[in-house]
């Protein structure tokens, strides 16, 4: 019975050293919690000041961001249709110049031709009729 007894005093014992180990624990464990406690509320006092409405800044300027994205975007498209009929109106005029430089270059210069030989043979004829009227009126 002496070990029952023995045994009930140490199990008393160690009862008694893991409470006087474990309150000053928990003690400091409670201290840190009220601590974090505090924190915590001062953090969240901090992100509904601060926080917040530089969130709701951001949030603004992206959406701004996002309008002027927007109208850049619709003003490089209109430059690109743009760009697109210059485009257009530059193989239009190669194509007439080509057009003009092949198929009309001849008869225009034919036609140029003509029009200096009938000029030249009219003032011929004007200067031959001419001469032959003032040797008229001279006889």
């Amino acid at each position: 019975m002496e070990l029952l007894n023995l045994a009930a005093v140490v199990v008393a014992l160690a009862v008694v050293v893991l409470v006087a180990v474990l309150v000053p624990a928990l003690q400091q464990l409670r201290k840190t919690l009220e601590a974090t406690e505090v924190s915590m509320k001062s953090l969240n006092a901090l992100v509904e000041e601060e926080v917040r409405p530089a969130v709701k800044s951001i949030n603004a300027l992206v959406a701004e961001m996002d309008e002027v994205v927007k109208v850049a975007k619709d003003g490089v498209m209109k430059v690109d249709d743009t760009i697109g009929a210059f485009h257009e109106v530059g193989e239009t005029v190669r194509s007439l110049n080509t057009l003009l430089d092949t198929k009309l270059k001849g008869t225009v210069v034919n036609l140029l031709g003509y029009a200096a030989g009938i000029k030249a043979g009219a003032e011929t004829l004007y200067k031959v009729c001419g001469l032959f009227k003032q040797k008229e009126a001279e006889l």
